[in-house]
């Protein structure tokens, strides 16, 4: 998990989120617009350290907020296992950066698996989500498409493409535009079966 080119505060936000549901272990390193570093260390998901300049522990959570743009990468193979003792809790910790943890929904009846059958590109689906779920809230839209454009990109069944939009979908926690988009994607490609590349189809 990498980007080389500074990318808003917010999907800085959407990482950090992601790494945090998936319980990953390691430390995102940040290198801020004003050429600040700053290092995030996890353990199966929890916070347990974090620096920004000279800041550390919670002095460090304002100077982190504070973030316009930034490059950043993860890497699973450094762990610092020394905890900041002054820290909150993960989830306080989340909050206060302005990460969006809600992840309750209304109940509703299981979503209708989109069907493919004509042979379309998995680029050419992560082009049209992207454009259509910033059509739908705006540049956050964008974002969150990006954090997942590996999930997308590298789908190879109709089952792992369809795992990639929930995951997508996921993200928005307004079930009308979840719809609004599910819709649009099935109105496009439910005649269309995922390939691989130009030639070859997977069924």
């Amino acid at each position: 998990m990498q980007k080389k080119e500074p990318v808003e505060y917010d999907k800085l936000l959407l990482v950090l989120r992601q790494l945090y549901f998936e319980k990953r272990t390691g430390t995102l390193f940040i290198t801020t617009d004003r050429n600040r570093s700053v290092r995030m260390t996890l353990d199966h998901g929890h916070i347990i350290s974090c620096t920004h300049g000279l800041s550390r522990g919670r002095e460090a959570i304002p100077h982190i907020r504070s973030i316009k743009t930034a490059k950043y990468s993860f890497n699973e193979r450094f762990f610092d296992k020394r905890p900041n003792r002054d820290l909150p809790s993960t989830r306080e910790i989340l909050t206060e950066l302005g990460v969006q943890l809600k992840t309750d929904k209304p109940i509703s009846s299981p979503q209708q698996p989109i069907r493919f059958s004509d042979p379309v590109s998995p680029d050419v689906l992560f082009t049209f989500m992207k454009e259509q779920l910033a059509l739908l809230i705006g540049p956050l839209g964008a974002t969150i498409c990006d954090v997942h454009q590996d999930e997308i990109k590298q789908a190879k069944t109709a089952e792992q493409f369809q795992a990639a939009i929930d995951m997508v979908t996921g993200e928005i926690n307004n079930p009308e535009i979840e719809e609004k988009l599910r819709k649009r994607i099935r109105e496009k490609f439910s005649t269309s079966r995922i390939v691989s590349d130009a030639t070859i189809a997977i069924d």
